[in-house]
């Protein structure tokens, strides 16, 4: 009777152990998500360009909650500028043009 005694107090602090090893792993394991489909669910917000160009800063960071309509990045305003001048420059082309066609249209009236 008294090995029996022992030996259930041997086995009792080998059983707590076992006990809290198997709380520590289910803890530890709990907290992975496992899948074979690899699917989500999850809200999507396409983000659109009105305009493209080269990006000179980005004025947010990752994962940042940001106000309809604030400025999420800056370009850069070269590629522009250069369209301007060249639009400006086709206007005044255009505008010489008009100037030259109704210089000649009192020769070509009489």
């Amino acid at each position: 009777m008294a090995k029996l005694f022992r030996a259930k107090w041997l086995l009792l602090p080998i059983l707590i152990i076992v006990i809290a090893a198997g709380y520590a792993a289910w803890q530890y394991f709990s907290k992975w998500e496992s899948t074979d489909d690899a699917q989500i669910e999850g809200h999507i917000h396409p983000v659109n360009a009105r305009l493209g160009g080269t990006v000179l800063s980005v004025t947010v960071q990752e994962n940042q909650p940001v106000q309809a309509g604030a400025g999420l990045v800056q370009l850069d305003a070269r590629d522009y500028e250069v369209a301007l001048a060249r639009a400006d420059a086709e206007l005044a082309a255009a505008q010489a043009a008009v100037l030259a066609a109704r210089a000649g249209v009192p020769i070509a009236s009489s």
